[in-house]
């Protein structure tokens, strides 16, 4: 025992921890920082957090990290600080503009949390930053798309129907011939369901049949041009009555919905799909991996994890640029779900990480051999800007245990996938389980 109280099992042990600290901060896929709580000062930063900066490490320890952030956005960062010094919160989350050299401006999402210091040193907290400059680009792409639609469908002339209470067409405004390219007389007299995509059909004639009284009922669907194709339209419909209070059929106003469709559309892709490789993205495939969990299997038989790492991606980076690291990945991806079978789901979970969730496999044995699927197909090269890359993956196998969490799972594929790389990377490890 030394004279401190620890022993060298002791100081041994506090050693690998520090040291094993050290390899995850290096190697984090996100930006991680240690900023004094006090001054601003940034006391260390990992390799990703200075590449989304910008900076060198050394430019930006003992930086004040005001200096670097848009000063738009630094009062809601210091209004949130306060409230995390004071003990109110335990942390915050912000998005923010970071400033990069050159005038150059990165969208990050910034997480912040207070962490343990050592008796006599000064508070500090943890910063975890994601570039989401690509994806708040696209945000305002799209938002700018879906305003220019909205005012030019709030400035146009709607389509205004009067219907019988048969639903046959009495009259039509002639704004039909802009919209749908037809002539009113094309309608008038026929019911509606005749220009109504046979899918939509029914639930058309059963919302008109359920309007009644001052109720306004709103519904989507698709109706017929002049030229036959179909086009995604927006109705309100309405009542009508005489002047004695006798029902006469319905009113019904009618706009173009397709801008907004396509849209809406694009944002549920959004948030479903990794932008990059088109595979599901990190939310979608743990969401598949829970419903597994929960015992809402996809189809009967035993379901697996594969837990997949494209190996040396950093130096594909560091050699040919990152443009062609992507490139790879959207192959490496491409590959990936064309050997797997059509129930299975395949998802990026990060970087150069993939998951793959197999249903209906026999045992760990098939699942090993889709994964060696995987494997030979990735290794085989890949042809891209002008170069040739020959890149390999290493997998982790298990199947899926009754009764157990999603993170037990994950962990386990992942301790397999750590074993893979260990021993030599490009293979297939298994792990039964628990």
């Amino acid at each position: 025992m030394t004279p401190s109280g620890h022993t060298d099992a002791d100081r041994e042990e506090l050693a690998n921890s520090e040291s094993r600290f050290r390899t995850i901060f290096e190697a984090a896929p996100i930006g991680v920082a240690f900023v004094d709580s006090l001054t601003g000062i940034i006391q260390d930063v990992n390799p990703h957090f200075a590449e989304i900066a910008g900076r060198t490490r050394s430019e930006m320890v003992g930086a004040d990290w005001m200096g670097m952030t848009h000063p738009d956005d630094i009062q809601e960062v210091l209004d949130n600080m306060a409230r995390m010094n004071a003990g109110e919160t335990d942390g915050f989350r912000v998005n923010k503009r970071c400033l990069r050299p050159a005038g150059a401006i990165a969208w990050i999402r910034m997480t912040v949390a207070k962490v343990g210091v050592s008796e006599g040193d000064p508070p500090r907290h943890l910063c975890l930053i994601e570039d989401i400059t690509e994806r708040k680009r696209a945000e305002d792409a799209l938002r700018e798309s879906e305003e220019r639609f909205r005012f030019l469908a709030e400035n146009s002339s709607d389509v205004i129907f009067l219907l019988n209470s048969d639903d046959t067409v009495m009259w039509v405004s002639p704004s039909i011939t802009e919209a749908l390219g037809w002539q009113p007389e094309d309608w008038i007299g026929k019911p509606t369901t005749e220009f109504v995509h046979p899918d939509y059909v029914r639930d058309t004639a059963s919302t008109l049949a359920g309007v009644t009284g001052s109720s306004v009922r709103l519904m989507r669907e698709r109706l017929v041009d002049a030229n036959g194709e179909y086009h995604w339209v927006q109705i309100h419909a309405r009542s009508h009555f005489d002047e004695s209070g006798r029902y006469q059929g319905t009113v019904a106003s009618v706009r173009t919905a397709d801008a907004e469709v396509a849209a809406e559309q694009e944002l549920e892709r959004r948030a479903r799909y990794d932008e990059l490789t088109g595979l599901l993205n990190r939310k979608e495939m743990l969401d598949q991996i829970s419903q597994i969990m929960a015992g809402v299997p996809l189809v009967e038989g035993e379901s697996a994890l594969l837990f997949c790492d494209v190996d040396k991606l950093k130096s594909v980076n560091d050699t040919y640029g990152h443009s062609v690291g992507d490139a790879m990945l959207r192959v490496v991806a491409e590959r990936i779900k064309s050997s797997v079978r059509g129930s299975d789901e395949a998802g990026r979970i990060g970087g150069d990480e993939f998951l793959v969730v197999l249903d209906g496999v026999s045992d760990l044995d098939e699942a090993s051999s889709v994964a060696e699927k995987i494997r030979r197909s990735v290794a085989l090269p890949i042809e891209t800007a002008g170069v040739s890359i020959e890149a390999t993956i290493s997998i982790g196998v298990t199947l899926v245990s009754a009764g157990e969490s999603a993170d037990a799972l994950i962990d386990r594929a992942d301790q397999a996938l750590l074993q893979a790389k260990r021993t030599g990377r490009n293979q297939v490890i298994l792990i039964p389980r628990s």
